[in-house]
């Protein structure tokens, strides 16, 4: 039984990891295909939420945060935020997110603030 609890704790680290990591993307990755240049970012609101949810993507927030309806996460779902944080709340969260939680694992942010401010106007959207 000790060698089983072992494993468990080892694969949730190694989840924990892996999550990080892919949160934080790699340092001097180039556009993806397919995505806009974030100099170039839609003015729509429907283009917005678009790119923010390219942004949630790519970042790899869904590691962690599993969108409302689709099973457990090992982050918060993030479902109703707008009825909970405002704009400025989320901003501040994301960039530093042990403002919320001391205990975090979620990395901060990294993205420019037009990816950021995309990424809010998504995530308001999650119902």
């Amino acid at each position: 039984m000790k060698g089983l609890k072992i494993s468990v704790c080892l694969l949730t680290v190694a989840a924990m990891v892996l999550a990080l990591l892919s949160c934080r993307g790699e340092e001097g990755e180039g556009e993806q295909e397919g995505t806009q240049p974030v100099s170039q970012l839609p003015s729509s609101p429907q283009s917005l939420v678009e790119r923010g949810q390219a942004v949630y993507d790519e970042t790899g927030c869904a590691t962690c945060h599993a969108a409302p309806g689709t099973g457990p996460s090992i982050g918060p779902v993030l479902k109703d935020l707008v009825k909970k944080f405002s704009d400025q709340d989320l901003r501040r969260i994301l960039r530093d997110p042990r403002t919320l939680n001391p205990n975090t694992t979620m990395p901060p942010f990294e993205g420019t603030e037009e990816e950021l401010s995309a990424l809010i106007v998504y995530l308001k959207t999650l119902k």
